[in-house]
Formats: structure tokens, sequence, C-alpha cells
């Protein structure tokens, strides 16, 4: 598998297993996700590019801060590449802002982000290298404790790519801390995985009725290793253009929908056996 490619597909099973909806910020009834990003390079940008449309609930404001020592480079590279950002931003729905730091292993400047108020709730680094992944997290994780006199739910995902599975398994989630990465193995039997085959046959159904459930599976699976496993970085604005649709729409359909289905059970009306039967449905 391409690293890029990898690294997308952990973006997408980091966000299934846990949801940004889970580490809201309310104020006055008013709900807000504020995510920050350390971090432009490949697993930055794959962050920024699926917390933009992982991190979008009804009835809430979605704020994304990344901040990286190329910050600004990518703030304009990304607005090129993805022109419809300029009219996500003049919505009063979605906040971007890109912060322009040299080291963020200085703990001065690592300040001057905003952690007032224990802003941001979910925290993804990628800086290079597991250890200041593993150093920077500890600062964050302080500064957040240290900016309000409550304890609020926050997760901060450093990513390690070099860890094995099973001690990535063993400290996720302890603390407010989550390492993610290396967990490729078993992706292929992962319920991500079985969720997003079955909405890519649902979809295929709706033009075929006679749609074989196994072809679609083996449709799905073909489409995966070539948006995935086969797709380099400079492939991939151009890979979809035009395309029908495709394992990446799939699999991010199965994560959205699962987090959204969250959300509902979590701060709307709906009940939960309502929920449950939605969540049936997509199973």
């Amino acid at each position: 598998m391409t690293d890029f490619g990898k690294y997308r597909i952990e973006l997408f099973r980091l966000l299934y297993e846990h949801p940004i909806c889970k580490y809201p910020t309310v104020t006055e009834g008013e709900k807000e996700f504020n995510i920050l990003i350390l971090g432009s390079g490949y697993v930055g940008d794959a962050s920024f590019r699926a917390c933009l449309w992982a991190g979008v609930y009804p009835d809430s404001k979605l704020n994304i801060t990344l901040a990286s020592q190329n910050a600004n480079e990518y703030k304009e590279r990304i607005f090129s590449v993805l022109p419809a950002l300029n009219d996500l931003t003049s919505s009063e729905r979605i906040s971007l802002k890109f912060v322009q730091i040299d080291d963020l292993t200085d703990d001065s400047q690592l300040s001057t982000l905003n952690f007032r108020d224990g802003q941001y709730r979910y925290v993804i680094i990628a800086l290079g290298d597991h250890e200041t992944n593993y150093l920077v997290g500890d600062e964050v994780k302080a500064k957040i404790l240290e900016s309000t006199d409550n304890t609020p739910s926050f997760l901060i995902n450093m990513y390690d790519e070099s860890a094995s599975k099973e001690n990535l398994e063993k400290v996720c989630v302890k603390d407010g801390l989550n390492y993610f990465g290396n967990s490729m193995d078993g992706i292929a039997d992962h319920e991500l995985m079985r969720r997003a085959q079955n909405i890519h046959f649902s979809y295929t159904s709706k033009y075929n009725q006679r749609a074989s459930k196994k072809k679609c599976d083996e449709e799905f699976n073909e489409l995966f290793k070539t948006q995935f496993i086969e797709c380099e970085y400079e492939d991939y604005i151009t890979a979809f253009v035009g395309a029908n649709y495709n394992a990446d729409s799939s699999l991010a359909s199965a994560v959205g929908i699962s987090s959204k289905l969250y959300f509902c059970s979590e701060y709307s009306e709906f009940d939960d056996e309502s929920v449950n039967i939605l969540m049936d449905a997509v199973n």
C-alpha cells in the first residue's frame, strides 16, 4: 500500500472508531466541534480533508485549526486544490484557521495557539516521528487541562506508524491520549470495510436491482485496491474527477452515517430505538 493510501484509510478508521461528535464544546446550548491539527505533511493533509467532511453536524459549528511550520504555504495549496473551501468558509458553520509555527516542540511557540477554556477537544498530531508526536501530545494535554477549571472531554490522537498493532491497542484512549497508525492488519475484516461494502452494494442496487452482493463486494475490493493500495498522492485529486461511485465514497459514507447516527442518539430528539433501526439497516 502506498503511504498516502495508508494514511487515508488510517484516518477513516480513526474517525469511525472515535467520531468527532463525542467531543463537543457546549456554550449556552450551542455546540461547537473544535479540532486542532498539528502538521501539514501527508498525515496532516489527510486529517484536514477528512475532518472537513466528518466534522459537520446539524445545528453546530465546525472549527479547524491547522498549525505547522509551513501552514501558510499549505493554506494556499489546499485552497487552490479545493476552491469550494472559499464558499464553505463564508458560512457561519465552518471556520478554518492556519497558524504558522516554526517549532511546535517549543513550549512558548505552542502556547500561541488558543488553548483557553479547553478550546481544542479533538487533536491530531503528525509531526514526522512518533517521539515528537508523543512529546507534543503530552504538552497539548497539559495546556488543555491548565486552560479550564473543569475537566473537559477531549481526545489527542498521535500518529505512530512504528508501533505494533498490539501495543497501539494496549494504550488506546488512555487519559485522553490515543495512538493510531500501523493498524492495517485485519482492515479487510474490519466493521468499517463491511459497512462500506454494504453501502456500495446499496448504491449499485439502486440502478441494478439484479446486482449480486458477491460481485459488488468483489468490485468494491478492486476499487479499494486502486484508490487506496495503489493510489499515489499526485494521482489523488485527478483519480476521482468524473468517476463513478467508488470505494472512497463508500468508506466516507460508512464513517459519516455511523457518526451522524451516534450524534442523533446523543444530541437529538430521536429515540434510541429509531437510531438502532437505522443502524441495523446500515449493517
